[in-house]
């Protein structure tokens, strides 16, 4: 009997919602509204899709699911659902998932992917609004799926820039927010497997807005707080508002909320972010740009082999510009760290640590970094180790800044022989030091910009065994 009402409904255009069985359907044009009561209809029908006939031509008649009620699935042995319909979560929550996965799979999460392709009507991708998701448990011992608590694998709509660089009006622009007011919480414990987020494991496009996510992970390389890592070298999601609580746990590329590439803006982690190589209370690694954002957490780089370097910073690991070619062949490079602040510790025994970054080629501009900043060589109460013929500007230390050689308030050593700008930037922590140290920079191999230094200044007491240097070491 539902199956028989469920094919008339799909020929019927009207507004009303008409029950059948546990759910309703509503109706209008050839868009279908799934309501959910139960759990038996969860399962059912989260990964369904319609389709209609009309004339000779087969025609994806795309709906959406409507929650309606809190469910519990404990005792349920779940498995992850592609999702090829939008997912309003309507206020309500989907209770004591727990999944244990062994085999490979397009993704692990509460869906595995949002995506449906047809032969007529091309690729949909699904939203998903309004939901949470409570008490979350993922194991998987394999090493080739993405895992997220949200979606393991994710692919939204495509997004487009005003100007000639990532945040030239502010923010970027977005054709469609593809995920919105998400909250999870739980645990994923997956550290064989690469590409773990809270949120989401690997991601293209689209755009993620004021989602929550409370998730201790235990993740592989591309580990993040709310998106592990950028699908291959497709386009970026869109990060906006989001949060982070939980602890990360990754090998390279580790952030509090994006292990790997994303565009982030306006968003905070308190959780405590550890990895080898590449960790950021932000982002691990990135080539886009990174605004208005706040780091609480710890931020730690532990053993990496025989590798001397780490690049650990308490915003992003490592910051690099990059060059970017659209659809329209449009080229950028215009990639920057801004307005951002670090209140978390950042520890490493490696090289390469900073308060904002512990590597960058990007400019850097109005950053602070309030906490304490440790590692072997080249650490900066702002930047480790700063490759660029950029600036910085605008920004402020002060933590105390300890290390062994090439130690600076702002920034430990810089490698390019290009002209360096320092403006409008202080440094108020103390510096200590064997070598090479500075209460702005340690050691460098620029050029400096010297009509501009007199605009920064140094208030911090500098202890150093060895040489100073003095050229940066302005005191006012």
């Amino acid at each position: 009997m539902k199956k028989t009402l469920k094919r008339m409904l799909c020929g019927i255009l009207c507004l009303a919602c008409i029950p059948v069985g546990g759910m309703m359907f509503s109706s209008c044009s050839s868009a279908k509204v799934v309501q959910i009561y139960t759990v038996e209809d969860f399962l059912q029908y989260a990964g369904s899709s319609e389709t209609k006939q009309e004339g000779a031509t087969n025609i994806v008649s795309y709906g959406s699911i409507k929650l309606m009620a809190d469910l519990d699935f404990t005792d349920v042995e779940y498995h992850p659902i592609q999702l090829k319909m939008d997912f309003d979560g309507n206020g309500y929550s989907l209770n004591n998932i727990t999944i244990n996965e062994y085999e490979e799979t397009s993704g692990i999460g509460v869906f595995s992917v949002n995506k449906y392709d047809h032969s007529d009507a091309g690729e949909h991708f699904s939203k998903i609004e309004n939901l949470t998701i409570n008490n979350l448990t993922i194991n998987y011992t394999g090493s080739k799926t993405p895992v997220g608590g949200l979606l393991g694998t994710y692919k939204g709509s495509g997004y487009f820039f005003e100007g000639g660089g990532l945040f030239s009006t502010g923010y970027m622009e977005s054709q469609e927010i593809s995920i919105e007011n998400v909250k999870v919480n739980g645990k994923i414990n997956a550290p064989q497997t690469d590409y773990v987020g809270g949120l989401i494991g690997k991601a293209r496009e689209g755009y993620v807005k004021n989602c929550e996510v409370n998730v201790e992970i235990n993740g592989g390389n591309y580990t993040g707080g709310i998106i592990g890592g950028i699908d291959g070298n497709k386009y970026p999601t869109n990060i906006e508002d989001c949060v982070n609580k939980g602890s990360i746990r990754g090998k390279a590329s580790v952030g509090g909320i994006a292990g790997d590439r994303m565009n982030i803006l306006n968003c905070t982690n308190t959780g405590d972010v550890t990895g080898e190589i590449n960790v950021g209370g932000i982002v691990g690694y990135t080539q886009y740009s990174i605004k208005n954002c706040i780091n609480e957490g710890k931020v730690e780089g532990i053993a990496y082999g025989e590798n001397e370097y780490a690049d650990i910073g308490g915003i992003a690991g490592c910051a690099e510009c990059y060059t970017w070619d659209t659809y329209k062949g449009h080229h950028s490079n215009e990639a920057m760290i801004t307005d951002c602040t670090n209140k978390g510790e950042v520890i490493s025994s490696y090289d390469r640590v900073g308060g904002i970054a512990g590597y960058s080629s990007q400019e850097i501009s109005g950053c602070s970094n309030e906490a304490t900043v440790q590692g072997r060589d080249v650490v900066g109460g702002i930047i480790g180790w700063w490759s660029s013929k950029g600036s910085v500007s605008k920004c402020k230390n002060s933590g105390d800044v300890t290390g062994a050689v090439d130690i600076g308030g702002l920034v430990g050593g810089i490698s390019t022989t290009e002209v360096v700008q320092f403006m409008n930037s202080h440094n108020s922590g103390k510096v200590t030091a064997n070598n090479r140290a500075g209460g702005l920079v340690g050691g460098s191999f620029a050029t400096l910009d010297e009509d501009l230094l007199p605009t920064c200044s140094n208030t911090g007491e500098l202890v150093c065994g060895g040489t100073k240097n003095d050229i940066y070491n302005k005191v006012g």
